[in-house]
């Protein structure tokens, strides 16, 4: 009986040491994957969702995605003891763009949530607006010509709604503005549609800056992305986020040819999981979740 108990008691510890070392693993790793900016563009399914840290150790989420997918991206990449998000931005109110927040909320603190135009009745939405002022979210509508000033080296400039804009079609609200992370641009668009890509005045705001990352509207659909808005972006390289096997049968042939013909790359979280890009002193380094 004594030796099956110094067993049991060897193998009580065993376990403890090995959970222990998994657990400063992942903590270790997590360190070292967040010394350096990093955007990620979640593999969400049919939704938008994206991650950004800071160097500085702030938190951003750029709309949640459908469902709780979200959160294995977050468990991926924010570091294992930081539960709370500086700045959360939903570009419209949709719920391919807004559920993931209901959960979010369950496991994460957030400190500021900005919405956009538009409201939807749906209950899902009403539980959503509820569950931020519960946890004492302050929330905020965001403009064009707005800007956030995350900290010396980072800010959030925005293009789009106009303050004064009115549509049934809650795509045009969809926040359109530019991430400076560090020394690179990263555009949003949400799901904006051709009228309000066509209103949007990112030339007039800065006809010199560099886009480096363009977050391709409504998951690269017709109803998104127009020439004219590619070519005055002018990115280096080009997300769509989109499911695999969709029913609206995103991206569009269309828009896959405009991306061919700039020559430039492209990827798809369907095709490449979770995308990516970590800013490095002298580049931007890509990675893929299906790797």
């Amino acid at each position: 009986m004594l030796g099956e108990h110094v067993v049991s008691i060897k193998l009580f510890l065993f376990v403890c040491f090995v959970g222990l070392t998994i657990s400063l693993f992942t903590y270790f790793r997590s360190l070292v994957q967040n010394q350096s900016p990093q955007v990620v563009y979640c593999d969400v399914g049919q939704g938008d969702g994206t991650y950004v840290r800071t160097i500085t150790g702030i938190d951003i989420i750029i709309d949640a995605g459908p469902d709780s997918s979200i959160l294995t991206c977050l468990g991926k990449y924010m570091p294992i003891f930081d539960k709370t998000i500086e700045y959360a931005f939903l570009s419209h109110p949709q719920h391919d763009h807004y559920a993931g927040f209901i959960p979010m909320l369950a496991n994460y603190r957030i400190t500021t949530f900005y919405s956009s135009l538009g409201d939807n009745k749906a209950k899902s939405y009403t539980v959503l607006k509820k569950l931020l002022s519960q946890k004492g979210t302050t929330i905020k509508r965001i403009f064009a010509k707005d800007t956030i000033d995350i900290d010396l080296e980072n800010r959030i400039d925005f293009l789009w709604p106009e303050k004064d804009f009115y549509s049934s079609d809650l795509n045009d609200y969809s926040q359109t503005f530019v991430l400076t992370l560090a020394n690179k641009s990263f555009l949003f668009t949400g799901d904006a549609s051709p009228r309000s890509l066509t209103l949007t005045k990112l030339r007039s705001w800065n006809n010199t800056i560099q886009i480096d990352v363009l977050k391709v509207p409504h998951h690269g659909s017709k109803n998104g992305l127009t020439e004219d808005f590619f070519k005055l972006a002018n990115p280096r390289v080009s997300v769509i986020s989109v499911a695999v096997h969709n029913r609206y049968k995103h991206p569009s042939p269309s828009i896959i040819s405009m991306l061919k013909a700039s020559k430039r790359p492209y990827f798809l979280t369907s095709e490449k999981g979770d995308i990516s890009f970590t800013i490095l002193p002298e580049e931007l380094l890509p990675q893929f979740g299906h790797d």
